[in-house]
């Protein structure tokens, strides 16, 4: 009898041993599998930019699930992640290139569970600095008052960035990548509705009545916010401005910007490259390490030190499949590399009545300020609040607003002074960052 006890006790003992190493190895895996290691480098092998791309981000503390599966309850997760047992075939055969997800969550389970919809009360000024390829940097600033101030704070609920967290707009894509929207519908918060279709590649009735209406959410034009691939003239930019890279050196900015252009394969390639182009810099330029030997030798060791700056914008901006670049990742956030906000507010989109979505400027923010070095500070008028006259808000006006002559011509020289159009930035009528430009999808 004591025998069998003691037999029974070690049975026992030995499954709760087992029932708990079970469950803590079941535990450890599942936190394993919704790691950011797993996720990148076990399961699905992607680009290795894509995971540079995110430790460098403004979300490099939210992990792949979180955004891809979403902040669910672990039953709900577990569910959902069975699921990706399809993807098998894709460890197989490779996946595609570039890289996309098919399975994003959208915002309402992911962004949402730390971001609140509320309104913001407050609109907020944006300032970038351009440099142009000349010997001095020439510096260009351009200041933008963006208005996020949500329609509770806004004389005209119609307006405003914030518009499209108000209003519920459901459109049908023709691509994964939802670069061509054909077809738009609006609903209002007094229940009226109105669909726009693009003039010039409208869909049959069928088409529309059998295609998915996908509800528009915060992903769909901050879709780079976690993988973010600008521009990389762009990021040389932004390290001159943060002074990561000395703006005093005679062409540093076409130099450094001309590294993008060169070969190599790994990061010891391009060190090597930031390298031998140094030497070759200080023999263009010997004057400057004989006039100001000092302060050569400061900004020598200043350089040295950011070659591992300018060797990690080489390789962040360099990626592994052929013919695969930045301009593989759309960027729906504005509109300056890619179509942006013009997949929309592009004037092609009409309702019934002809009037297209609108597409005026001023509705997400201000007329860009443009300073350059040298120039005196342009007459701009106050760009936080002003009343603008009532043809401004005419749906044409963006396509006609240079044609106004007679008595709304002398309107307009009452608020922006002279009249005199181009792109030298001379006067309000010649803004460069608004004329002289080709932007994408307008």
């Amino acid at each position: 009898m004591n025998f069998n006890k003691r037999s029974a006790l070690k049975f026992f003992t030995l499954l709760t041993l087992i029932l708990i190493a079970v469950a803590v190895g079941g535990i450890s895996g599942w936190e394993y599998t919704n790691s950011d290691s797993f996720c990148t480098y076990v399961c699905h092998s992607v680009h290795p930019e894509e995971a540079y791309a995110h430790q460098v981000s403004s979300h490099v503390r939210v992990t792949c699930a979180e955004c891809h599966i979403g902040r669910l309850p672990t039953l709900k997760a577990m569910a959902i992640k069975s699921t990706h047992t399809l993807h098998v075939w894709y460890l197989l055969v490779g996946y595609d290139r570039p890289l996309s997800s098919h399975s994003m969550k959208s915002s309402r389970s992911s962004c949402e569970s730390c971001h609140s919809t509320r309104p913001h009360d407050v609109n907020f000024i944006r300032s970038n600095k351009s440099y142009a390829k000349d010997e001095a940097n020439t510096e260009t600033q351009t200041h933008l008052v963006m208005h996020i101030a949500g329609g509770i704070y806004r004389d005209d609920q119609s307006r405003g960035i914030r518009w499209h967290t108000e209003n519920e707009v459901r459109f049908i894509p023709r691509d994964h990548h939802k670069q061509s929207i054909p077809w738009i519908e609006v609903s209002r918060k007094d229940g009226s509705t109105e669909v726009y279709m693009d003039k010039n590649d409208p869909l049959e009735e069928n088409e529309i009545a059998d295609s998915h209406k996908h509800l528009m959410d915060c992903l769909d034009c901050h879709n780079r916010i976690g993988h973010a691939f600008p521009d990389p003239e762009a990021e040389v930019d932004r390290a001159l401005a943060g002074g990561k890279i000395d703006r005093t050196f005679p062409y540093i900015k076409a130099t450094v910007a001309d590294l993008f252009n060169r070969d190599f394969s790994n990061e010891e390639d391009a060190l090597h490259i930031v390298r031998e182009a140094w030497a070759a810099y200080q023999r263009k330029f010997p004057h400057l390490a004989q006039e100001y030997p000092e302060a050569f030798a400061e900004a020598q060791k200043f350089l040295e030190e950011r070659q591992q700056l300018v060797t990690d914008l080489l390789v962040r901006g360099r990626f592994e499949a052929i013919d695969v670049s930045w301009k593989s990742f759309p960027d729906n956030l504005g509109h300056k590399d890619f179509p942006g906000c013009f997949r929309c507010h592009d004037g092609k989109h009409l309702n019934e009545k002809g009037e297209p979505v609108r597409r005026q400027c001023t509705l997400c923010h201000n007329v860009p300020a443009v300073i350059s070095e040298g120039d005196p500070p342009p007459r701009f008028m106050n760009p936080f609040a002003f009343n603008k006259p009532s043809f401004h808000n005419d749906y044409n006006f963006p396509e006609q607003h240079k044609t106004h002559d007679g008595d709304t011509s002398m309107k307009c020289k009452l608020c922006h002074g002279k009249m005199e159009h181009g792109n030298n930035n001379s006067t309000f009528c010649s803004n460069r960052a608004c004329h002289g430009m080709n932007w994408p999808g307008l």
